[in-house]
């Protein structure tokens, strides 16, 4: 090649770069605005208002929009329903002389978007209500190919509502990066997600191939690795999520990280179709309000599939203390029960319940084996909740309660008698009732549960000086209803009376003094009253005995 040719082709270059330049600086996009903005609302269905419109040559040609705002109306009465900052878009003019619109990037800043699932599990964006799309003619075929090197979404916000359940849920997701590659509609795509979920920091990433739909098939994720880091969630939201789900509160401390594999998912109108997917929680660590202690090396595995959603090998340690798990959740649109079951051996009670506020607060003690089985709507777990278990509590002991001294001090219709018994009892018998817990040993009780609580029938509690047999409920919110009938020991008995003479109308057959009890009130401020009613109707008629055996004697 001459030297000549060479100058001729540079400047040839030259003079096509600066007319390429000239046209990209002077051309006026915003002449064609209005019918952009038409195209846009006719695509989404809602009225928009679009920023400028502008050319730039930055590694290709790049129409850049300034901002996107959706409306749910006309007249913008309303926060728009969906925001973009700006949108650019990058193409590649080579490809254009191969009938081809190679579009090398796409980028959409700082998206704001809400997603809601429907009552029927069908998924709406609001800002997007396109009408039914018609079939295109032979006409309106273009005969370009149009291909998308990449797709970037930067610092985006999602809110999520979920209707299918009661009430609904309202989930944040903050700072979603989002990059697909080879976008195309003849292949799985590249897919590469960062995202924080009920966090203002990315705790979720997900990488896989996305096929994007096309003539109303469904999405198809596959061979998605997700990865979630919990110690990098919010507790405050995460909190405020699972109280209005009724489940407990979590306290300073949640560490962990949740795996996925998802092999295979296809999304139909927002509905989940043929889900192939492991879960494996591991190394996970969680602290609940007012439990002294944490749930420590918590690992789950689970596999999702259209059978529905199965959690097994579930374990966790407490204390000193071994927990089992598992869960069958099953589809959704089947709207049928979920069945879990539940183990708990050697845990240290005094661990798992809040501490005292003051050093005088009733309190228990002891080893506890718990085993549950029971049946929820996963839509609906707070209210829907039913099944039957057996705990049994081994060397318990009621810290600052003597279930003693509260029937003594609490029978009135007898004047004075807690006075009575503390200076007439023998120093020993005394001691009895001034001691300040009581000792429960081993305490083996069936209990069925609902909606409202957990209820029981015929209780056992044996102690050296007592028995005490009760049937009754504790409801969640830790009130209590409890009738039992307390039978104190022959020996201990024939002290009492001996002390104090009226008690001997509530002596049985076999020498023991017998007392029917109601508890109420709480947990934390338990109410101990005698049966007053029963123990009144007893000591009028023992005293009608020994007024009528008096006037025969006459």
């Amino acid at each position: 090649m001459t030297k000549k040719t060479s100058v001729t082709i540079v400047s040839l270059a030259l003079l096509f770069i600066g007319v390429a330049a000239y046209f990209i600086f002077t051309f006026d996009l915003n002449r064609y605005h209005v019918r952009f903005v038409s195209e846009v609302e006719k695509f989404l269905g809602n009225p928009v208002e679009a920023g400028p419109l502008s050319l730039s040559f930055n590694r290709g040609i790049a129409l850049k929009m300034g901002h996107l705002n959706v409306y749910p109306d006309k007249n913008h009465s309303e926060n728009a329903v969906l925001q973009i900052s700006s949108i650019q878009a990058t193409l590649d003019p080579t490809q254009l002389l191969r009938q081809k619109i190679q579009i090398a990037s796409v980028a959409v800043d700082q998206p704001k978007f809400h997603v809601i699932r429907m009552p029927d599990s069908t998924i709406r964006l609001l800002g997007f209500s396109p009408a039914s799309a018609e079939k295109k003619s032979e006409d309106d075929k273009v005969g370009f190919s149009l291909l998308i090197d990449r797709l970037d979404v930067r610092d985006g916000q999602m809110r999520l509502t979920d209707n299918l359940v009661t009430p609904p849920l309202q989930i944040e997701a903050r700072a979603i990066d989002f990059a697909v590659r080879d976008l195309g509609f003849l292949k799985p795509v590249q897919l590469d997600v960062k995202l924080g979920i009920l966090s203002e920091k990315q705790n979720v990433s997900v990488h896989g191939s996305l096929k994007i739909p096309i003539d109303g098939q469904p999405f198809e994720i596959q061979n998605a690795e997700i990865l979630v880091d919990l110690s990098q969630m919010n507790l405050t939201e995460l909190n405020r999520l699972l109280a209005q789900m009724g489940f407990p509160i979590f306290e300073n401390s949640l560490q962990g990280k949740l795996f996925a594999n998802l092999t295979h998912l296809k999304i139909a109108s927002g509905s989940p179709i043929e889900p192939e997917v492991t879960i494996r929680l591991s190394d996970a660590r969680v602290t609940l309000n007012q439990v002294p202690a944490s749930f420590e090396e918590i690992s789950c595995f689970g596999h999702w599939s259209g059978a529905g959603l199965q959690v097994e090998n579930c374990a966790a340690h407490f204390s000193d203390g071994a927990l089992q798990l598992k869960l069958t959740i099953p589809p959704s649109h089947l709207k049928q029960p979920a069945a879990v079951s539940f183990s708990a051996e050697k845990l240290n009670v005094a661990q798992l319940l809040p501490p005292n506020e003051r050093q005088s607060t009733p309190s228990i003690k002891g080893e506890a084996n718990l085993f549950l089985n029971g049946n929820f709507l996963p839509a609906d777990a707070q209210t829907s909740i039913s099944g039957q278990g057996e705990l049994v509590l081994k060397d318990g002991v009621l810290v600052n309660f003597n279930l003693l001294r509260e029937v003594f001090s609490t029978i009135s219709i007898i004047p004075g008698l807690s006075r009575k018994l503390e200076e007439r009892l023998p120093e020993e018998e005394r001691q009895r009732i001034e001691i300040r817990d009581t000792a429960l040993g081993v305490v083996k009780v069936p209990f069925v549960m609902d909606r409202f609580g957990i209820q029981y029938q015929n209780l056992e509690i044996v102690t050296p000086d007592f028995s005490f047999v009760s049937s009754g409920r504790i409801n969640w919110n830790k009130s209590l209803a409890i009738q039992g009938m307390l039978k104190i020991g022959p020996g201990f008995s024939d002290a009492l009376v001996r002390s104090v003479s009226e008690l001997s109308t509530f002596l049985d057959e076999e020498g023991r003094l017998t007392l029917p009890v109601d508890i109420s009130g709480s947990f934390s401020k338990p109410v101990v009253m005698p049966n007053v009613s029963a123990v009144a109707t007893q000591l009028v008629v023992s005293k009608a005995e020994e007024l009528l055996a008096s006037l025969l004697k006459k």
